[in-house]
């Protein structure tokens, strides 16, 4: 988020809250500073909403932590689904005789899961019910990298 995109949060709330409205305006500046200092890495569109949501729900004028407060929430969901989805990645490719691990095959899976922890755990079910299928069949299943250039992606 740029400097200015800051000042246009914080003036949504300067307008919205009394306290701050009697702010003057080199403090309000200094304080536009300091904020953008903390926000600067959240998305401009996620800290608008953030404020906007803030505003229609409460009566005091918000906190760093609060407009902050939904974003690292965000930012954890976003890791435990990555944890999720790097667990199902390396168990389905455990349980796959042709496996070899490169960059093109975790981008490959990736763009086929969707990167959705319910579609993963569906490519994973369909990828090993393919290996059982051609192991009851006596067949030797295609390569790794075959099989996923195949695949469409999971919906």
């Amino acid at each position: 988020m740029t400097p200015e995109q800051t000042a246009e949060i914080m003036v949504k709330a300067k307008d919205s809250f009394q306290k701050w409205k009697d702010i003057d305006k080199p403090e309000f500046v200094e304080m536009i500073k300091t904020w953008h200092e903390c926000l600067e890495d959240m998305p401009y569109e996620f800290a608008r909403k953030s404020m906007i949501d803030y505003i229609k729900s409460n009566q005091r004028p918000p906190t760093i932590y609060d407009i902050r407060k939904p974003w690292n929430e965000h930012l954890d969901e976003v890791k435990e689904i990555t944890k999720q989805l790097h667990n199902i990645y390396d168990r389905t490719i455990q349980n796959y005789p042709c496996y070899k691990d490169t960059m093109e095959v975790r981008n490959e899976w990736a763009r086929i899961t969707g990167r959705k922890v319910e579609n993963a755990e569906r490519f994973e079910r369909q990828l090993i019910d393919y290996v059982r299928g051609c192991e009851k069949q006596s067949i030797d299943p295609m390569p790794f990298e075959e099989y996923m250039k195949g695949a469409k992606q999971i919906e």
